[in-house]
């Protein structure tokens, strides 16, 4: 069971000021598939004063 990975391209529209997620086909157009949002951070873990303590 093999997954393919679609091909995806973020494009700027002038117009709006926004990106958006399209898809490119096999014949080499392109589909809007949604607004493009970036990737969210990942939270670092506080350390407590106890860790720093003992």
């Amino acid at each position: 069971m093999t997954s393919k990975k679609k091909k995806v391209k973020r494009i700027y529209n002038p117009l709006t000021g926004k990106y958006y997620v399209a898809e490119i086909k096999k014949n080499g157009q392109y589909r809007i598939i949604g607004l493009w949002h970036p990737p969210k951070k990942k939270k670092s873990r506080k350390t407590s004063i106890w860790e720093l303590l003992g």
